[in-house]
């Protein structure tokens, strides 16, 4: 791995895991207790799974449509990985992708979607709306990306909403971000061996 790949995974990991910790710390100090809204059974790995697979069908569907915004977003996302991410084994793409899931929903489906749910009392599909601008806001990539974050956020939003379960939001985010790290990575693979074959 490059030098490059893994100063950028270090700082990477860091940030999005220490956003999390931030969001807990943030959270105790108003009397937001996150772990009481961190559950574990089999119920709640079910809801996971399924959740995924619903958010991975998006991706695909997303992937298959024929619109010039879609693609440019798609090969910028792709630059990004190639740049950044291509070099990086396996096992840290997953802990890339825990991390994010980790910081990324604790603070906003915890620290924000929660706290501010507990703050006024009714408003929660507002509330999930701002969260999700936000959060569509800070994944400035492209415009198109903005868009897509979005609404992957209003998902996790009302997934969370309906669990209250922050493990099942974690693990959703985590798992459709490492699927996704692997798709471009199988699909990376695939074209450079289809461009050798056919030049």
């Amino acid at each position: 791995m490059s030098t490059v790949g893994r100063r950028f995974f270090e700082v990477a990991f860091l940030f999005e895991f220490g956003m999390g910790v931030v969001a807990v710390v943030i959270a105790w100090s108003f009397g937001l207790r996150l772990w009481n809204h961190f559950s574990v059974d089999s119920a709640s790995l079910g809801v996971s799974i399924v959740a995924t697979g619903l958010a991975l069908l998006f991706y695909l569907l997303l992937r298959s449509l024929p619109f010039a915004c879609f693609r440019r977003t798609v090969d910028l996302v792709r630059a990004i990985f190639r740049s950044e991410l291509q070099s990086l084994p396996t096992w840290k793409l997953a802990l890339l992708a825990l991390a994010a899931g980790f910081g990324e929903e604790l603070l906003f489906r915890g620290l924000l979607q929660k706290g501010l749910c507990n703050l006024s009392d009714g408003n929660e599909p507002i509330i999930i709306v701002a969260v999700s601008l936000l959060f569509g806001l800070l994944h400035c990539l492209s415009k198109t990306y903005v868009i897509l974050a979005f609404l992957i956020s209003v998902y996790l939003g009302l997934l969370f909403l309906w669990t209250d379960n922050l493990f099942v939001v974690i693990t959703v985010h985590a798992l459709y971000d490492f699927v996704v790290l692997l798709h471009l990575r199988f699909e990376r693979g695939s074209s450079a061996t289809n461009d050798g074959a056919s030049g």
